[in-house]
């Protein structure tokens, strides 16, 4: 027997919107979750309280909104009746080739966030300012893998 393609699945309307509006909720929650890390660590590295303990919250709202969104997406994926024919379709020829392209795209805007903290690390060490953390750097770098990587997909199976 072989696998359903995207030609063979016929999935409603319904449940595709539904599939989509999960994928904008993630990559929000996402956003907010990582966004939200990296400026808290950026206020500690520039003694901001204030604006530190608001990013800490925004983070802590974002990730429980991600875990929020997961569980949801797992429920759908197991008690829709149409559940069953979205693993076909998620791993149709075109699903691969735009999660491999959106891939792509993350790991290049990780090169260049990589790239521009260099050169911000350069400029506040010549200026005598405050030394940017490995911390800091990774939650940012974080972030722009992931929020590329899964809004590089959204983008990419709207418009391509």
């Amino acid at each position: 027997m072989t696998r359903p393609t995207s030609s063979d699945i016929h999935l409603s309307s319904k449940t595709e919107a539904r599939h989509e509006s999960l994928q904008v909720q993630l990559l929000i929650a996402l956003t907010l979750g990582a966004g939200g890390s990296f400026l808290e660590e950026l206020a500690r590295t520039l003694g901001q309280g204030f604006v530190e303990s608001v990013a800490s919250t925004a983070a802590m709202v974002g990730w429980f909104a991600t875990l929020l969104v997961f569980f949801r997406m797992w429920q759908l994926g197991t008690l829709d009746r149409e559940g069953q024919y979205l693993r076909g379709a998620v791993d149709d020829e075109r699903g691969r080739s735009l999660r491999l392209r959106a891939v792509y795209f993350a790991f290049v805007a990780m090169l260049v966030v990589q790239l521009g903290l260099e050169l911000a690390a350069a400029v506040l060490e010549s200026q005598g300012g405050p030394m940017l953390g490995a911390r800091l750097a990774a939650n940012l770098t974080f972030a722009t893998g992931v929020i590329a990587s899964l809004g590089g997909f959204l983008y990419l199976d709207r418009f391509h």
